[in-house]
């Protein structure tokens, strides 16, 4: 059986534009990975770790494959979703850089 996948996206945003990133996010990005891109689950972190005037948040989905991942990432849902994201916060210039991190889950501990 194929392992669960994490697939989480860092955006470095300017601070001032933080709220509007956030809100793109809450009102339907996450949501559409979820229902039209096979994500089991989503959720937004806002890191620590923010150098002066940015904001690092972190979107972590769960995929329940690889595969289902690989399927999404090749996906017109997948190229709509980027091209949201490119032209209101990258053309823009209101992120200044997004980082994407893939990898199996290996185990998870819960309560």
């Amino acid at each position: 059986m194929d392992s669960q996948i994490r697939y989480t996206v860092i955006a470095n945003v300017k601070t001032e534009h933080l709220e509007e990133y956030l809100n793109w996010l809450r009102n339907g990005h996450v949501q559409a990975l979820i229902d039209e891109g096979g994500a089991l689950s989503g959720e937004v972190v806002q890191l620590d770790s923010s150098p002066e005037g940015v904001s690092r948040v972190a979107s972590n989905y769960i995929f329940p494959s690889r595969g289902v991942l690989d399927s999404y990432a090749g996906s017109e849902v997948a190229a709509r979703l980027r091209g949201e994201g490119v032209s209101m916060f990258v053309d823009t210039k209101k992120v200044e850089s997004f980082e994407r991190l893939v990898g199996p889950i290996i185990f998870q501990y819960s309560k």
